[in-house]
């Protein structure tokens, strides 16, 4: 008896998108690179380049530690539901932990940090310096 070999469309849903492909959005969406969600939930980056690739399946335990790190649930990832609308829901883990460090902070620095953050949003990111260069340029 031999095995079937997996082909892209076995893990594919009626879109045709593939698991490792909605990982992959999922994963760019909430700013990660591939090293960085291998740091952040401790999974080997080869490990996620190949679900990404649909080189592998994903077993269920990564599948939830995924999910939660990138703040989707397992049935997006899975293709059965399709994306929430992102708006409703609660901040990524990331930006929880800096709010916290920034709380942590002598108050005159949290006013710094809070007026640099205002300045970004609103698009003030010229006016902002870093290390004698404006931020906007530095992004570039």
């Amino acid at each position: 008896m031999t095995k079937k070999k997996k082909s892209k469309q076995d893990t594919a849903n009626a879109g045709g998108e593939t698991i490792g492909s909605r990982l992959t959005q999922a994963r760019v969406n909430c700013g990660f690179s591939q090293s960085g969600l291998a740091r952040e939930t401790g999974i080997a980056q080869t490990q996620i380049s190949a679900w990404e690739a649909d080189k592998r399946r994903i077993n269920v335990g990564a599948l939830a530690t995924l999910a939660t790190t990138l703040n989707v649930s397992t049935d997006e990832l899975l293709g059965i539901k399709p994306a929430q609308d992102k708006r409703t829901v609660s901040p990524h883990r990331r930006i929880l932990r800096h709010v916290e460090k920034i709380c942590d902070l002598p108050q005159s620095t949290q006013a710094h940090v809070l007026r640099s953050l205002e300045l970004m949003i609103e698009g003030g990111a010229k006016r902002i310096s870093v290390r004698g260069q404006p931020l906007a340029k530095r992004q570039k």
